[in-house]
């Protein structure tokens, strides 16, 4: 969980999007520039009917490296939510060689734009080249693609280059707390997470038995393994936005104290738990429908 937790930090950091520049004359993508501004980008012509999807990320062939998630970057002329709003629709991914390469996520068109998330395989080894292809499946059986490379690259050393013994920062632990725990803690089923600091890179404590996770667990119909990946992931994305909600107000006032401070913090962490279940039970649909 804590190397999830450490990968999540390093594909999320806040603020950074890596450039998508068109290809060829094809509209869209960020501009050629020498500036690192971040401009927002300009919304793709889009059709009631997606004709054509395309790969929009500059790096080819596409690195991936064995200690990371890569972002793939699509653009389209698909309508906004074509895939929420076509329940037979289905945007996936193919590698070949196959085995290679795994979907861990994808998101709905926005502007003519989508993004999937992939990872190597336990199998996959340093060295290996191959093709990625992207479908998508339109309601009435029609078939959009796009290929490009891929070459598989071996992690990175993070420590800084010149400076060997620099320290480098410890990810936080997430930490699951169960029913039986909660009275160490003064917890219930309302309560969501907590930061806490140490000189190990610090600990979040998030409530595995939550009434949001709880509920959604009970109602799901989810089986031994199927409970485990959703509680996990619950934990893991609490954990994740806790931290960076900690850090963010770490020293700041925010104009209100005891109490209502407690209640504000309460209601923000609540939101939270009721956010991450909505996504990760929507992913979950999104497997079953695969």
């Amino acid at each position: 969980m804590r190397q999830r937790f450490a990968q999540l930090m390093e594909r999320l950091p806040p603020g950074i999007d890596a450039a998508t520049p068109g290809k060829g004359r094809d509209a869209g993508g960020r501009p050629p520039s020498g500036s690192r501004s971040r401009e927002p980008l300009q919304p793709l012509p889009t059709k009631e009917e997606p004709t054509f999807i395309r790969i929009a990320n500059a790096n080819r062939p596409i690195p991936v490296r064995l200690d990371r998630h890569v972002l793939i970057r699509l653009e389209s002329d698909a309508p906004d939510t074509y895939l929420t709003t076509h329940i037979h629709a289905k945007l996936t991914m193919a590698s070949q060689p196959q085995g290679v390469l795994t979907l861990e996520s994808r998101s709905d068109f926005h502007g003519g734009r989508a993004r999937l998330t992939i990872k190597p395989t336990e199998a996959t080894k340093e060295g290996i080249e191959g093709t990625l292809s992207v479908f998508l499946f339109t309601p009435d059986d029609k078939a959009l693609t796009a290929e490009v490379g891929f070459r598989v690259e071996a992690p990175k050393d993070a420590a800084t280059s010149g400076d060997r013994e620099k320290t480098q920062v410890k990810a936080p632990e997430p930490i699951p707390v169960f029913r039986d725990e909660w009275q160490q803690f003064g917890w219930d089923e309302a309560s969501v997470s907590e930061a806490r600091e140490d000189l190990e890179g610090g600990k979040i404590l998030v409530n595995a038995d939550n009434r949001h996770l709880a509920r959604l667990l009970r109602g799901g119909g989810y089986q031994e393994r199927g409970v485990s990946r959703m509680r996990n992931n619950f934990v893991l994305y609490v954990a994740f936005y806790t931290w960076a909600r900690h850090a963010a107000m770490r020293g700041r006032d925010v104009g209100v104290e005891g109490k209502d401070f407690e209640d504000y913090q309460a209601a923000e962490l609540d939101r939270l738990a009721q956010t991450v279940i909505h996504s990760i039970a929507a992913g979950a649909r999104l497997e079953d429908e695969e």
